[in-house]
């Protein structure tokens, strides 16, 4: 693996391991590195879903949210993203006993390589 898809890979699993202990509560004791210095995050997303990551980035990575793109060093952009549920489970009188809830993102990632002056 290049190492732009390593960065890439970890960035996207600090993502999403950020969002999955928030939503378990869990309070972590520090914020996890980020191999840059700014992140934009932009696209098509709903203001719910883009907030919702940007309060995670901010709280459980240690990286500036850049407000434009040209500000950051890795932008991930949001190409699509909506809800999606599906029922698990019926009870044997036909009652849901199980449901699903999940969110589609389906999203790109673009590392900005800066000249040095």
């Amino acid at each position: 693996m290049g190492s732009h898809k390593k960065s890439f890979a970890l960035i996207l699993g600090v993502l999403f391991i950020g969002l999955s202990l928030q939503a378990c509560l869990f309070g972590l004791r520090q914020k996890s590195p980020f191999p840059y210095k700014a992140l934009a995050i932009t696209g098509a997303a709903s203001q719910t879903l883009l907030g919702q990551i940007q309060f995670d980035v901010l709280t459980y990575i240690d990286v500036k949210v850049a407000i434009d793109p040209k500000d950051a060093d890795f932008i991930v952009e949001i190409l699509h993203d909506g809800p999606s549920s599906q029922i698990a489970s019926y009870s044997s009188v036909g009652q849901v006993t199980g449901y699903t809830s999940m969110m589609f993102v389906l999203y790109l990632g673009l590392l900005i390589k800066r000249a040095m002056n």
